[in-house]
């Protein structure tokens, strides 16, 4: 008899990367919204969160044309306003890129940064993460007005 090449079933499982795990035991898995969804909760409307502490509040505006403009406040410092694109992408998340603005000043709030995200519920909260791939990262939770 020919020797076999393949190999045998527990070298296959030898070789198969274990399952990477984004959760905490016992947690179920987070379920990111879709894109019709994203869009119908904050497109052509106005969310505000805190950025970092509640002294600090954005509020985004996302227009149907593509266009964001943002208001960013601090205790104690001038707010900042601008500008950017964003897009929503076939996975569902929101993709932000903000126009370059001026050197900020040090009584000036701190302007959002570019990036990606995903959302979820967690209950009535609308919460943002920073990416469906990274579920460590910071998230904030959504006021849609």
């Amino acid at each position: 008899a020919a020797p076999s090449t393949a190999p045998s079933p527990a070298q296959q499982v030898a070789v198969a990367p274990p399952a990477a795990r984004t959760e905490a035991p016992g947690t179920p898995p987070r379920r990111y919204l879709p894109r019709d969804e994203i869009q119908q909760l904050i497109v052509g409307k106005s969310h505000s969160f805190e950025d970092g502490s509640p002294q600090e509040v954005q509020r985004w505006d996302l227009r149907s044309s593509g266009l964001i403009y943002y208001n960013s406040q601090a205790v104690g410092r001038a707010g900042v306003n601008g500008s950017g694109r964003w897009e929503l992408k076939d996975d569902g998340s929101l993709c932000v890129r903000f126009n370059t603005a001026p050197p900020m000043q040090p009584n000036q709030a701190r302007r959002p940064d570019s990036g990606c995200w995903q959302f979820y519920r967690d209950g009535q909260k609308l919460i943002r993460a920073s990416s469906a791939a990274t579920p460590g990262l910071p998230q904030v939770e959504i006021e849609v007005r």
